[in-house]
């Protein structure tokens, strides 16, 4: 025992003992990773996998910028002094830094974070092969293009060892023919059995895989792993995501009383979100008697406490006008106050408020800037946003800029990016217009599952596009309806509703409307929203028809229920609006997408 204990500490400090890497500069990973202090607590003959462990944690919190590379280095060398004066018996107590509160300005050196992580392997630890994995397959941090096969080797050799999240990644590879040969009725089966591991954050990893449209949507899956989470584990988290689940209404049906259930135990095992998550149901009266002043009395205790969930949510009933009148300025101090608290999501508020001009006039240079400091803090969707801002400036050095972010992001497997960039092509922002390559990069995403590409391909063959007088894509409804049809496995069933409601209304004449309105009633709240959004594009007489049925039923004046855009209907959506937006807001148009969302919160 003793001898092996020497042999592993001579290891231990040659492996501290080796030079780090030179650093270089990349782009900014926006992936959730350990952000916690873990102190090894471990018996003598694992003192190693102990000092690999906390090594490998050192990495993950240097390239989720939580830790400087100043931090690393000394932590290298009280580690190194500590193995020196105690000996191996020191490795059980080593640790790895607290993170800060925010985020480290300068952008991780991927080398040094690969350094830490093969010290880690070379210790014993699994899962710093992850974190190879990770950097290999986004090729972020490190020089040159993503490396999805060397991606695939780390991750087989964490799960040949018995790594649970390797066999994660494996089977996301396999399922999407990236870094090895395609093999869908492989990676499924993986993932069915990995839903009956015991290790909560890997059946919620599984959950989020299942449901993040990098694969086909598996809704069951994801529900069975976080019900087990939940159930067998008590996982907070788990009851949490459920309870966003059945309250988005995305993924699986809207299930309002089931997800106040599910936010009700995961609050009553300390989580602060559960709690925020309910009283914004309760302002909205979803699933629960509706009360505004008391759950806006909550969200202001929690806001005066310092929480960033609340103040974002504060800052989201004042800012959209669903629940009470909009008032910007005190949506821009909430959400000023939620970035301060670290709130990557305020930072887009932000960006967002100021592009659209919510706080006055339009500020592109303030939305640039909130854009670029939540991408720097680590929000890969960032990234979208300002490319989409700079690529459609009308400097073309900006403009080609943007265009390249939204390239880089799209390679990196953002979520969202592969369409922002498709849409960059078809009006030839910051690139050559191109509508048959959009189409054909739109198509590839879609092959490998990206579900937001299948929409988008949909969308543009069942519509249309066009640029002015400028035909891009002729309007091919059938070919829409095929594609649809072939790959309907990808969409949950809210969107597949959403969708077929769609393609019956895009064709609708008028005596087929009150059918229609019967139709869309039954449907639930968030499928409503979403087709009263979509449906100006789709049938415009619709989309009239459905708001008037539904304002006369609020009490409105609005005459006659048909599909006219008369002085009568245009009066009452102004007024409907105005009873929560600005008159500028409102003045812009049935049609227009702001007001539009606001009569979407009447369904």
């Amino acid at each position: 025992m003793r001898r092996s204990l020497r042999i592993g500490l001579a290891r231990a400090i040659l492996l501290l003992s080796m030079p780090i890497l030179p650093g270089v500069s990349g782009d900014v990973s926006g992936d959730e990773l350990p952000t916690g202090a873990l102190t090894a607590n471990f018996p003598a003959d694992e003192a190693q996998p102990a000092l690999g462990r906390t090594l490998s944690e050192l990495a993950d919190l240097y390239i989720a910028r939580r830790i400087d590379r100043t931090t690393v280095e000394r932590h290298l060398g009280e580690y190194q002094q500590m193995l020196r004066q105690a000996g191996a018996d020191a490795l059980l107590a080593v640790s790895a830094p607290s993170p800060l509160a925010g985020t480290v300005a300068d952008l991780p050196d991927g080398r040094l974070a690969l350094n830490l992580y093969e010290r880690a392997i070379t210790l014993g630890d699994s899962g710093a092969l992850i974190g190879v994995g990770n950097l290999y397959l986004r090729g972020q941090f490190l020089e040159g293009a993503p490396e999805p096969e060397r991606a695939f080797e780390a991750y087989a050799r964490a799960a040949a060892q018995g790594n649970l999240e390797g066999k994660l990644r494996v089977a996301e590879l396999q399922i999407r023919g990236e870094g090895t040969e395609r093999d869908i009725v492989a990676g499924f089966t993986a993932l069915q059995e990995l839903t009956r591991a015991d290790d909560a954050r890997v059946l919620q990893a599984l959950a989020g895989l299942c449901l993040s449209g990098r694969i086909a949507v598996r809704s069951d899956l994801a529900l069975t792993a976080l019900e087990r989470a939940a159930a067998i584990f008590g996982s907070a988290e788990a009851y949490l995501r459920l309870g966003d689940l059945y309250s988005r209404g995305e993924d699986v049906p809207a299930d309002y009383f089931l997800a106040i259930e599910h936010y009700r135990r995961a609050a009553a095992k300390g989580s602060i979100d559960a709690t925020v998550k309910i009283a914004e149901m309760q302002a909205r009266g979803q699933g629960t008697r509706k009360d505004v002043i008391g759950a806006l009395a909550e969200l202001h205790d929690l806001g005066r406490s310092g929480e960033a969930r609340a103040l974002l949510a504060l800052g989201d009933h004042y800012g959209t006008g669903e629940v009470v009148p909009i008032e910007a300025s005190l949506a821009r101090n909430y959400y000023e106050s939620a970035a301060g608290k670290g709130s990557t999501t305020a930072l887009l508020r932000l960006g967002d408020g100021y592009r659209k001009g919510l706080f006055g006039s339009r500020n592109l240079a303030k939305a640039a800037d909130s854009y670029r400091k939540a991408w720097e803090a680590g929000n890969r969707g960032a990234a979208i946003a300002l490319g989409v801002l700079e690529a459609s400036a009308g400097r073309k050095r900006i403009a080609a800029n943007g265009t390249a972010r939204l390239r880089r992001a799209a390679n990196e497997g953002v979520d969202g990016a592969a369409v922002a960039l498709a849409d960059a092509m078809f009006y030839g922002y910051g690139t050559a217009r191109d509508p048959s390559g959009a189409l054909s990069l739109l198509e590839e995403a879609r092959s490998k599952g990206d579900r937001q590409a299948l929409l988008a391909l949909v969308v543009a063959y069942r519509d249309g596009k066009q640029d002015g007088k400028e035909r891009l894509v002729r309007k091919a409804p059938r070919k829409a309806k095929a594609l649809l049809t072939a790959s309907i496995e990808m969409l949950p069933v809210p969107a597949r509703n959403v969708q077929q409601f769609l393609f019956a209304a895009a064709t609708a004449k008028t005596r087929a409307f009150a059918d229609l309105n019967q139709r869309l009633s039954a449907l639930s709240q968030p499928e409503r929203r979403q087709i009263v959004r979509d449906l100006p594009k789709v049938n415009s007489g619709l989309f009239a028809y459905v708001v008037k049925a539904r304002l006369k039923e609020l009490g409105a004046r609005i005459g006659r229920i048909d599909g006219r855009f008369n002085r009568s209907f245009i009066r009452a959506v102004v007024k409907y609006c105005r009873a929560t937006a600005s008159n500028r807001r409102c003045n812009r148009g049935a049609r227009n997408p702001e007001v539009v969302e606001i009569v979407s919160y009447a369904f």
